[in-house]
């Protein structure tokens, strides 16, 4: 049986890399299937011929479906069924889980996976391989005859330590930017994140299976560093290993093996995720004692009414930058993460979230524009109060708002996204706030000029920037094009 994936990137990375169809792949592989990849970058005019030319005959066709992402994965389906109409279209992924019936009535799609995909594609592609009946394979709905069979959804896999690596070469390892920007490994060590964010549909997955209390799980130590010991002999050296985990401190009694262990065994230096509030110097004391030399932490909103009560994020401004100074004061570059364009932000308080990055002083800071997915609290509110006309999701989360609000405009919103890091060093001039606010806010501020320039605003700020060790290599690169 040969199964081929359809990764559509939807990143500014051409080079990214996919952690579920690498799993998927590593799954089917070790049942003894064949599996190829095809790549979509959404940057990309894709055109039918340019992407057929990168398929081959096979039995499925498989994408992991984010929402923004599926319009386009509709329009190759359909391409697909068109050239290879015997073959087996089988869409998972997020959007698949949170809006599975509008998935299994897309024209071309075949099935629909509506829970952890590791074992039961395999004993689906086992089914094809064998010529037997597949339409009974469980977390699995088919369409058949214009009918549509719901099988039942499995329980979450509850061990990690049962599902195979991850499938490394089915990229090509050493051209993904987190190889060629560091030498950087990416492994991911659980799964699932405790929290409810509002914006976020992880809780609504998490409520889909029956036992969802296991939703945070953890692999053994012992499996995550013998994965390590695996790519350092397959690939060579690296310079550091990214956890990319929700939040890499929430199991004490597993982060405290992985301390004992790591060091010893690998002794990387290390990138990792925690929320703000879980920052603490006795934390900070164990994540470096870890080998810890960056962290990544979302700030998301400067605004507190934004913060809890529209994104239930109950974090308190002082807990975020204490969170930064204390990894600051420790030597430890910390990134922000931050997201603009929610439902009843005005242009004030998205100044707000100029502003707490302007206070806890990030090494970098990452913006996004909010995207509201289906089911999701967000989306209700939106809906409700007349934010969204008619849904729609744009494929990335950095080509503007969906969202049409009487409370900042459009010109405005890419105004503070395409100046983000530029405004945070103005406002770390505490005094010239109140300046700086009657400036950006007034009706005669410039703000297409000041988008249309902002390249030239964010290179001067990019060059003399201090870097956390990957964005060096930018730049660098910046340097030498000069």
């Amino acid at each position: 049986m040969k199964a081929t994936f359809i990764f559509y990137n939807v990143l500014e990375n051409k080079n990214a890399f996919s952690i579920p169809l690498s799993i998927l792949s590593s799954c089917l592989k070790k049942a003894g299937h064949e599996v190829s990849l095809a790549i979509v970058n959404s940057q990309e005019k894709i055109t039918k011929e340019s992407f057929l030319s990168r398929l081959s005959p096979s039995d499925i066709f498989g994408f992991s479906a984010l929402t923004g992402a599926f319009p386009e994965i509709k329009k190759l389906v359909l391409w697909i069924k068109e050239k290879y109409p015997k073959s087996l279209i089988v869409i998972g992924g997020s959007h698949a889980l949170l809006d599975p019936e509008e998935v299994i009535s897309s024209p071309g799609v075949d099935a629909v996976c509506i829970g952890e995909g590791e074992h039961c594609l395999v004993e689906l592609a086992n089914k094809i391989d064998r010529k037997k009946d597949i339409y009974d394979t469980k977390n699995f709905w088919f369409k058949k005859n214009g009918k549509i069979i719901k099988n039942q959804r499995l329980p979450l896999i509850e061990d990690l330590d049962t599902i195979p690596f991850l499938d490394r070469n089915l990229f090509d390892y050493y051209s993904l930017t987190d190889y060629k920007d560091g030498k950087q490994m990416v492994v991911m060590a659980s799964r699932g994140c405790p929290y409810n964010c509002g914006y976020c549909a992880n809780h609504l997955i998490r409520n889909l299976y029956p036992n969802k209390e296991k939703w945070l799980r953890f692999r053994k130590v012992d499996n995550v560093i013998k994965e390590i010991k695996g790519i350092l002999e397959k690939f060579g050296p690296h310079e550091r290993v990214k956890f990319v985990d929700d939040t890499l401190v929430q199991n004490k009694k597993w982060f405290e093996e992985l301390i004992k262990k790591y060091p010893k065994e690998i002794g990387l230096p290390v990138d990792c995720q925690v929320r703000p509030n879980e920052l603490d110097l006795d934390t900070l004391e164990k994540l470096k004692k870890l080998g810890v030399d960056r962290l990544e932490m979302g700030i998301e909103s400067g605004n507190e009414f934004i913060r809890y009560k529209i994104m239930n994020r109950h974090i308190t401004n002082e807990q975020i930058i204490n969170a930064y100074h204390i990894a600051r004061q420790n030597k430890i570059p910390a990134i922000s993460f931050n997201i603009i364009g929610l439902p009843f932000e005005n242009f004030d308080m998205i100044l707000d979230t100029v502003k707490i990055n302007a206070l806890a002083r990030p090494s970098w800071a990452k913006v996004l524009y909010f995207q509201p997915f289906p089911h999701t609290e967000l989306l209700n509110i939106c809906e409700k109060f007349g934010f969204i006309k008619e849904y729609k999701i744009l494929p990335t989360l950095f080509e503007g708002s969906p969202l049409e609000s009487p409370y900042v405009s459009k010109v405005q919103l890419d105004f503070i996204y395409s100046n983000f890091r530029p405004l945070i060093k103005l406002y770390q001039i505490r005094v010239l706030w109140p300046l700086l606010d009657i400036i950006f806010s007034s009706k005669l501020f410039p703000y297409k000029f000041f988008i249309k320039i902002s390249p030239l605003i964010n290179l001067k700020e990019v060059l003399g920037a201090k870097f956390p060790r990957e964005i060096k290599s930018i730049k660098k690169l910046i340097l030498r094009r000069k």
